[in-house]
């Protein structure tokens, strides 16, 4: 029993660390269109690099721009 209870413990570890590692972003090396030359763009590039940030579908990040509830979320 206690055998048991070790290995279902064990393939649940196991479970719940197999979707951590399939959703780990991937360096896609996204180049920001309005970035260049803007005072945060090593910071924000490591964010975006990361997985933390996304820019927007045209291809822009729009650093000074304010950002919405939604998007924060």
């Amino acid at each position: 029993m206690k055998l048991l209870k070790r290995g279902l413990c064990g393939l649940l570890a196991v479970v719940l660390m197999v979707p951590a590692g399939l959703a780990a972003p991937v360096s896609g090396g996204k180049n920001l269109s309005d970035l260049e030359g803007h005072w945060a763009q090593k910071e924000v590039e490591a964010a975006v690099a990361s997985g933390w940030v996304d820019g927007y579908p045209d291809g822009s990040f729009k650093p000074e721009k304010s950002i919405t509830r939604a998007e924060f979320t």
